[in-house]
């Protein structure tokens, strides 16, 4: 049986389709897969109904591939109204009647992201609403198979992590009774000792996540693993992203001119995953641990979904690729010329260092210069959330990993040719420079809707800058001349060099400019 086979005729229910990787699994399973229903979990929220939220995610972009080959898509999506941190969810009980007697598969992508989020709140979304979705999938009279959206850096304390659970420091079910009656700040104050070697709530919660199903989950279930999920790379559209998380933050920043430097080993991976080849896992994994022979007593099976060491990309490969693409895609508005000799250290000395320089001075002067013109301050606190990203990231942009995917690779070897094309999984062929570029592209587009055809615009706003460049540090040299000769520091032959050198490199800098930037129409 192939994987359409499989999920013919089947339903679906999905949880976290509002977010980056839950819609791209909606729009694939309504795409390739000829399923009843897809049940959808939403939360009402800013006084939008479950129906009107599912209907804007529906009109996106991203589902206009499929609403030419499916119109009549949208009769097969059933909006479930809840909240994974109520009990079954604070679904009703006609809609939770429906999913228990209906609901043959079980994908669970609702997490919260947040790095820096606090425990308590951290247990809440990640810890929880897996117990809950445990506790929802025991009742399914159907239900063949779980699958869980992990993440490779649940374990990462290790540097060598295997398709296995590893034991964490508490007891989830223990954790989560606590988390019942402490108080914010009671937990706050145990929080360093829980999390101990990991480098955040995020990646300490999805451990306990999945300690959780190992111990309490009787239903077969799928824990897939992706590593830093970044923008599609074929389906359904190249490039195509909506979250600012991962490295969209340090593209929008380096493009805009506000990101100069960052803290980071040069050849330490960074370990890309397209979002296309981690949902194409989770649907083929699906598959294979619901067809599996009966003999096969784990009910828990890993996925590590990660870049292989045949294809490596690395942190110091993402600054020259960012550069490449703030060239051929240049954002419009820019701040400031954008850095393209930033640089990337892993020398936290230097790092402060440059962020005093390049980054906190230019930005209280730029306040400054807002207070005096009676306009509102908005560059230091905007520096400060872009240093909160760079640190909360700084952990994984200075290490590498190694992780073990035997089970991917024999999930691959099972599958038929087509469904290998279908539900693709092996990305080692691909060319990361230019996956970057439309990588680049997708952010400019659909996070920052700008036009990504027309760069005339931004082009010309970038020479504008390159040229006010030019002239700010010419006229910094002119004045430091000027106070040297005026305080006598140098001999006035030796000023009126440095003068006639200063002025006529600012001019053919300014003759060359255009060939310099050139680059980026």
């Amino acid at each position: 049986m192939d994987v359409s086979s499989f999920y013919k005729g089947k339903s679906v229910f999905l949880t976290g389709v509002t977010g980056f990787m839950g819609k791209v699994l909606m729009e694939k399973v309504l795409r390739c897969l000829e399923v009843d229903t897809v049940y959808v979990l939403i939360r009402a929220k800013r006084g939008k109904s479950v129906s009107e939220r599912l209907e804007k995610i529906l009109e996106a972009p991203l589902f206009e591939k499929l609403a030419t080959a499916k119109p009549d898509f949208k009769g097969k999506v059933v909006a479930i109204e809840g909240d994974t941190s109520r009990a079954d969810f604070g679904i009703c009980d006609r809609d939770l009647q429906n999913l228990v007697d209906d609901v043959a598969v079980v994908f669970h992508c609702a997490a919260s992201v947040k790095f820096q989020e606090p425990l308590l709140d951290a247990v809440d979304s990640n810890v929880k609403s897996v117990q809950g979705i445990i506790n929802l999938i025991e009742k399914m009279k159907k239900l063949e198979v779980m699958i869980y959206l992990s993440t490779a850096y649940a374990h990462c304390y290790k540097r060598n992590i295997d398709e296995i659970v590893y034991p964490t420091n508490v007891c989830p079910s223990d954790l989560l009774g606590c988390a019942n009656w402490m108080s914010r700040d009671m937990m706050d104050k145990v929080a360093g000792d829980l999390i101990c070697e990991h480098p955040n709530s995020y990646t300490y919660t999805k451990a306990l996540a999945e300690n959780l199903i190992e111990k309490t989950c009787k239903k077969r279930t799928v824990v897939v693993r992706p590593s830093i999920v970044t923008s599609a790379q074929k389906e359904p559209i190249p490039g195509w992203c909506d979250s600012i998380n991962g490295p969209v933050g340090l593209i929008m920043s380096f493009g805009k001119g506000l990101l100069r430097t960052m803290l980071g080993k040069r050849d330490a991976i960074a370990n890309f995953v397209p979002v296309d080849v981690a949902i194409n896992l989770m649907i083929a994994a699906g598959w294979k641990s619901a067809t599996a022979q009966c003999e096969e007593s784990q009910n828990v099976t890993i996925y590590n979904c990660t870049n292989t060491e045949d294809n490596p990309f690395t942190w110091g490969d993402l600054s020259d690729c960012v550069t490449q693409s703030a060239r051929l895609v240049p954002l419009e508005n820019p701040v400031r010329l954008p850095a393209y000799d930033s640089t990337i250290s892993p020398s936290r000395l230097k790092y402060d260092l440059e962020w005093r320089v390049c980054h906190w001075l230019p930005a209280y002067f730029a306040d400054a210069l807002l207070v005096l013109a009676r306009r509102k301050r908005r560059f230091v606190s905007l520096y400060a959330r872009i240093r909160s990203m760079c640190d909360s990231l700084a952990y994984f942009t200075t290490r590498s990993w190694k992780w073990s995917n035997n089970n991917v690779k024999a999930l691959v070897e099972t599958m038929s040719p087509d469904d290998r094309t279908v539900f693709y999984i092996d990305f080692s062929d691909l060319d990361w420079k230019e996956y970057m570029t439309e990588y680049h592209a997708g952010v400019k587009k659909y996070i920052l809707k700008e036009k990504s055809e027309d760069t005339a615009h931004a082009t010309k706003q970038l020479k504008r800058l390159h040229r006010l460049e030019l002239l700010t540090k010419a006229l910094l040299v002119v004045s430091a001349l000027f106070c040297a000769f005026k305080w006598g520091l140098a001999p006035e032959t030796t000023v009126a060099t440095l003068f006639c050198a200063v002025t006529t490199y600012y001019f053919c800098s300014l003759l060359n400019s255009s060939s310099k930037r050139g680059s980026v129409q």
